[in-house]
């Protein structure tokens, strides 16, 4: 895969694990997993932020600086256009069944289009300031909730509620960040049973973790500084991989591994990482595949197995 130097900005992995779908400007290559060659090439138009494919791998959503533009996966038809008030858009994600897209903002607001019509069903407003550009989307894997972040805050939206028009959701849950006002990237664990939070308080930043059934935090990590994105890698559910940027010294980024159950950095390193500054990561549960992307348009690849070893890919 050639990003001719361009940085990735965004990675997603298929649910069958077989097609990477990377990110450079507007630009979104989809390749084979195996051989890392190219088969698809789409042009988004506008730079593209964050993507998801479908449920069923049949569609790529890439939320991009002007719209969330939705594409099939086969090369076939003209991209459709998910449009809102609010403007560009930094994250997108589908529910479990593939009906609805959600969108996150520049802002904390967070728009859900049907994914059929492509139309607009709601925009939601967390009423909490944010100067970030950060709106992470997520939906629970027990397809009750859609989760956002906005500041120092995870939103907890109930599905029932955001589907029907008539329900007012206008007051949702909340699970706070203390300590670390700016929430950077959130991820759900393999089996929806907790979800880590990056985050970040002027120069330090921190790994939140909660158990998603209770709304219990169950504890806090230490990452590296300059920390940009995270991933639940396969492991057990137990670790989650941090990609960072180099600090102006020229020390850090790459890639950690750490452990969810222990708070604490795992032996096993990502080899071949180490001092690049890391804007993407992609993992797929089953396999135990791990993806990033690096500002200087590098696409690595390793597998973690059960017994928490890793390989290069």
């Amino acid at each position: 895969m050639d990003a001719g130097g361009a940085a990735i900005t965004a990675l997603a992995l298929s649910p069958d694990g077989k097609t990477l779908a990377a990110c450079f400007g507007a630009t979104i290559l989809l390749a084979t997993v195996s051989d890392c060659q190219v088969i698809r090439r789409f042009d988004a138009m506008q730079p593209i932020n964050g993507v998801a494919f479908s449920p069923d791998g049949a569609r790529l959503a890439a939320a991009c600086d002007d719209a969330t533009r939705v594409f099939d996966v086969s090369g076939g038809g003209a991209a459709s256009e998910l449009r809102s008030d609010s403007g560009g858009f930094y994250n997108v994600a589908w529910s479990l069944d593939g009906k609805l897209i959600a969108a996150g903002h520049f802002e904390p607001f967070v728009a859900v289009f049907d994914a059929e019509t492509s139309g607009l069903m709601r925009m939601l407003n967390p009423n909490i300031f944010s100067d970030e550009g950060r709106t992470c989307v997520l939906f629970s894997l027990d397809e009750q909730l859609l989760v956002s972040t906005a500041y120092n805050s995870v939103v907890l939206w109930p599905l029932s509620k955001i589907v029907d028009d008539r329900q007012d959701v206008k007051r949702p849950k909340k699970l706070s960040v203390r300590g670390h006002a700016h929430i950077i990237d959130a991820a759900f664990s393999p089996d929806g049973a907790a979800i880590a939070v990056l985050a970040r308080a002027e120069g330090d930043y921190a790994l939140h973790f909660w158990d998603f059934g209770s709304g219990r935090k169950s504890g806090r990590a230490r990452p590296p500084r300059y920390s940009t994105c995270i991933a639940w890698a396969h492991g057990g559910n137990s670790l989650v991989a941090v990609g960072a940027a180099t600090a102006l010294r020229g020390d850090g980024g790459g890639v950690t591994l750490w452990d969810a159950l222990t708070l604490k950095q795992a032996d096993e390193r990502l080899e071949g990482a180490d001092g690049l500054d890391i804007n993407a990561l992609a993992a797929h549960h089953r396999s135990g595949l791990v993806v990033a992307g690096a500002e200087t348009g590098e696409v690595m690849s390793w597998e973690i197995d059960k017994d928490e070893r890793v390989s290069a890919a």
